[in-house]
């Protein structure tokens, strides 16, 4: 390939990346109590200048880096096998209740807190299995 063919790929790839950027930009908010999030409607004046850019570049990077954490954290929570001494049955519903607990409030904490309805009908499905352990302890284990 040439070089006009590869200015031409690379040109090609810079405009897909750029869309897609632009893509995720649109449809990836930062929360509401981002000041420097006028251009996306948030509230503040967004400023110009370096210094307002840098300062929220930085906001941003460690908006997404706070956001990927607790997305992490919800999951390995939600994902949890449990533990080998959980032998009797009452036992096992019992821990699996307290997972689906913690599931259910760390996924509402990071609707809440990201993206409102995200994770709308896991949480619902997590209400229904949450009573379902709830009932089936209440009948079976004393």
């Amino acid at each position: 390939m040439g070089p006009v063919g590869i200015a031409a790929g690379v040109a090609a790839g810079v405009l897909v990346g750029g869309a897609i950027g632009y893509w995720w930009w649109l449809n990836h908010p930062s929360p509401p109590s981002d000041p420097q999030n006028s251009a996306r409607g948030g509230s503040g004046s967004g400023g110009s200048g370096s210094s307002a850019t840098s300062t929220s570049t930085t906001t941003t990077t460690q908006q997404q880096q706070q956001r990927q954490q607790e997305y992490e954290a919800y999951k390995e929570r939600c994902k949890q096998q449990p533990p080998p001494s959980c032998k009797n049955p009452c036992d096992l519903a019992r821990w699996k209740l307290q997972r689906n607990i913690d599931c259910r409030r760390m996924r509402q904490e990071w609707d809440d807190k990201w993206q409102p309805g995200r994770h709308a009908d896991d949480i619902a499905n997590l209400d229904r299995s949450i009573k379902n352990l709830q009932d089936w302890i209440r009948k079976n284990c004393k």
